[in-house]
């Protein structure tokens, strides 16, 4: 399903963004991709992972318009075997088809994966290989628009963790080597990127210590080849019960510096610009935003219930404007209503944003969302199966149907 760009969903409404919760959440997907991509083959199946219940077969979704947009077909084991994407007009010579064909070994392994797209030219496939020890050792990837293929080789510890992510033909070589203490806890990770003959100064050094608690207490990151400038920093701050307290993010300023440096990468600043503080049960509570002037921007508080979600997070801007999300639950720690408040100089605004109603398996039977603006209320419903799994959802404006998007499963 990630080859197909154009899916369609129910709009929900968002709470306000953290920005640099966003950002870690962005730095760490980067840092998955570079280091290998070992947590794509876990034990779950593609069923499991796709929220499906029992033995399904095929899944055909069907978007507003009422036509057929994508199929997916499982093995009898859950594994994902083909998916086919459908875009356009169905009436017209205008429909685009894209499919993608998985292979996996008898260990349920995915070992190649093939994509055709209606473009030829965007056509690609990627073979995966594994040792004795179920590690992934190497991946090859051809795209039909590259003269050449693209191939990445792994290496492991004697423990299984990866220390060489080895990658060739793109244009240029990519070296990500990892260092380990006698622990195996990550102490030095290495990026090396270029000509193969011109490997010698590292891209980047990130460098990892810890505390004889076995804490992770400090993380940096270095930019050899731009005069060795400390490009990310963050400390971390235990209590005497080893309880995480506090975390503090050096950052620059120019987000895209703390992922690939260039000439004009900013360094740290000399005080955190965003420090986090948690509960003893590792839950944030308060967050900091600082300027590069250390002015603070920004102040976070989260409050927990005894059953430790969230039930109210109070945002305060920099102009003294103040926003308040607060959340109920059910017995069962469902999430059943969402509410916000707003105040500025200018006006306050409180609302119930949206309440939702549960199935007695937990499952979403009813969200109702209202806008912040007016009375409208907009609701949408979801109908399951006999196994739990959604086969049609249903979105009214003041009991209008508006769209309807339906799931057919066929299980064996």
């Amino acid at each position: 399903m990630i080859f197909c760009y154009f899916y369609a969903s129910l709009v929900s409404i968002n709470t306000v963004n953290n920005h640099l919760k966003l950002m870690k959440k962005i730095l760490s997907l980067i840092f998955v991709i570079t280091t290998g991509m070992s947590v794509l083959f876990s034990q779950s199946t593609d069923l499991e992972k796709e929220g499906y219940k029992g033995a399904v077969k095929k899944v055909d979704y069907y978007n507003s318009t009422n036509d057929l947009y994508s199929s997916s077909f499982y093995s009898r084991s859950g594994m994902n075997t083909k998916y086919i994407c459908f875009y356009g007009d169905w009436s017209s010579e205008d429909l685009n088809i894209d499919s993608t064909i998985y292979h996996h070994d008898k260990e349920d392994r995915l070992i190649n994966e093939f994509y055709y797209s209606h473009n030829p030219e965007e056509n690609r496939s990627t073979i995966y290989k594994f040792d004795e020890n179920d590690l992934l050792i190497k991946t090859i990837y051809n795209h039909a628009s590259i003269d050449r293929e693209i191939i990445n080789d792994f290496e492991y510890n004697d423990a299984g963790h990866e220390t060489l992510n080895l990658e060739v033909g793109r244009g240029r070589t990519n070296r990500l080597i990892t260092e380990y203490d006698d622990t195996n806890r990550v102490i030095k990770r290495i990026l090396q990127y270029g000509d193969e003959d011109d490997m010698s100064e590292p891209s980047y050094v990130e460098l990892f210590d810890y505390d004889d608690e076995n804490h992770r207490i400090e993380y940096n990151k270095y930019s050899p080849r731009n005069d060795n400038k400390h490009i990310d920093r963050t400390i971390y701050l235990f209590d005497e019960e080893d309880n995480k307290i506090e975390t503090q993010y050096y950052v620059p300023q120019t987000f895209f510096s703390t992922i690939l440096p260039t000439s004009d990468t900013k360094e740290v600043p000399e005080k955190p610009n965003s420090i986090i503080r948690y509960d003893y049960l590792d839950n944030v509570t308060r967050t900091h935003v600082y300027n590069e002037n250390n002015e603070l921007t920004r102040e976070v508080l989260v409050e927990y219930g005894n059953n430790g979600s969230i039930v109210k997070r109070t945002i305060i801007y920099e102009d003294g404007s103040t926003s308040i999300e607060t959340y109920a639950y059910d017995e069962d720690n469902n999430l059943i209503e969402e509410g916000v408040y707003y105040h500025n100089i200018k006006k306050s605004n409180a609302k119930v944003l949206r309440t939702s109603t549960y199935s007695l398996t937990g499952q979403v039977l009813e969200v109702t969302n209202q806008l912040l603006k007016g009375k409208k209320k907009v609701i949408i419903k979801n109908y399951y199966d006999q196994h739990d799994n959604l086969i049609k959802k249903e979105r009214r404006r003041k009991r209008k149907l508006e769209m309807t998007e339906r799931y057919e499963i066929t299980y064996y």
